[in-house]
């Protein structure tokens, strides 16, 4: 019975010591891992700080984006570009009166033109109709041009804008009449439009700029 107890002692001593020792190689395997994770968490952050403090002495490279780049150049060139020139101001037209014949009564009324476009002004003289189915009807436009701008309407193709009646510091005075009778042959209101007409000698005689 000894020789059997000294054998199972023998063998709980020896499977004692060998667990043991797995324990012990276990432990420190686990702590060499954890001393190699501790160092490279160190050595990062070491680099971060490296990096960020060599940025701040201005020695790091900076990244810059192409529209950040193209952004920063447009606004130098829209500071140093000079303003564009204000937009050319039309000339004030010249002020002038007409001599109405002494036919004209109270049918016929005149309306200065609001919004000029190629023209500087225009004052419309129209006929009123005793039909009163029938609109006014035009009897004589003057309208008033820049002579650049008359230049161009006047060199244009097709039926002519108007007859020029005189011209002044740049500005050309242009006298429109109906290209016929707009009413019918022979009736009340076709008699009075064509004792109403006038032409252009009649106009020219009338008319004069007010200096």
């Amino acid at each position: 019975m000894r020789d059997r107890d000294s054998v199972v002692e023998v063998v709980r001593s020896a499977t004692g010591l060998n667990l043991v020792g797995w324990a012990a190689i276990t432990d420190a395997a686990r702590a060499a891992r954890a001393a190699r994770a501790a160092r490279a968490a160190r050595a990062a952050r070491a680099a971060r700080a490296a990096r960020g403090a060599r940025g701040a002495r201005g020695g790091g490279s900076v990244t810059r984006r192409p529209g950040v780049v193209a952004l920063l150049l447009s606004i130098a060139c829209a500071k140093e570009a000079p303003p564009p020139p204000p937009p050319a101001v039309p000339p004030a037209p010249i002020a002038w009166a007409y001599d109405a014949p002494p036919v004209w009564d109270e049918r016929v009324t005149f309306s200065e033109d609001q919004q000029p476009g190629a023209h500087l002004s225009s004052r419309v003289f129209r006929y009123t109709p005793r039909d009163t189915s029938v609109r006014p009807q035009v009897l004589l436009g003057i309208v008033v041009y820049d002579s650049a701008a008359w230049a161009r309407l006047a060199a244009e193709a097709g039926p002519p804008q108007g007859d020029s009646l005189t011209s002044a510091d740049g500005q050309v005075f242009v006298a429109g009449f109906p290209q016929s009778n707009p009413f019918a042959e022979g009736s009340a209101d076709s008699r009075t439009f064509d004792s109403l007409a006038v032409d252009l000698a009649r106009v020219r005689q009338g008319f004069r700029v007010l200096r």
